[in-house]
């Protein structure tokens, strides 16, 4: 029998909560919207930043294609701030040694790569 775990990709592979925080409240500022920190994490948590960013542009009367534009240009140039949870490698590497298939499982969007 094959073992198969399907991982969360962010908050348990790997941190990426500094770099999108940083993100959205740029785009915030950018856009000269108030930013309720606590609100919009637990919202993107709870849904997604694709979400999110839906619900502003329907609201605010942006182009949500900007908005993700936007969003995605400037996570890619936090890309450094983003690291792999403690442990998380060699988690990887000894399960997938004992035959487990691994998945990963994002909402990240169109910058996902394999």
């Amino acid at each position: 029998m094959t073992v198969h775990f399907i991982w969360d990709f962010d908050g348990t592979l790997v941190e990426s909560s500094q770099a999108i925080r940083e993100v959205l409240a740029l785009l915030y500022q950018t856009y000269h919207l108030p930013f309720d920190e606590d609100w919009v994490m637990t919202f993107i948590i709870q849904e997604s930043i694709g979400v999110l960013l839906q619900q502003l542009a329907r609201e605010e009367e942006l182009s949500f294609e900007e908005l993700l534009t936007f969003f995605n240009q400037e996570q890619e140039a936090r890309d450094h701030m983003i690291n792999a949870m403690p442990g998380a490698k060699e988690v990887l590497e000894k399960t997938a040694q004992k035959g487990v298939k691994h998945y990963i499982l994002t909402h990240k969007g169109a910058t996902t790569h394999p």
